[in-house]
């Protein structure tokens, strides 16, 4: 089932599948960074993402 159709419904649940974590974090690479990027569900559709605030 294509992740266009299952959108609204994921998104009622809690979360948006469509956003893209390099879009969110993109304007703020100056005072954050990524720890840990890893993909652990449905090929890469859901990762881990670790980030902190630079120092």
């Amino acid at each position: 089932m294509p992740k266009k159709l299952l959108r609204p419904i994921i998104r009622f649940l809690g979360t948006d599948i469509g956003l893209r974590f390099e879009d969110l974090f993109s304007g703020h690479g100056d005072i954050m960074e990524i720890e840990e990027d890893r993909p652990i569900m449905l090929n890469g559709m859901y990762r881990k993402i670790i980030i902190s605030k630079r120092l």
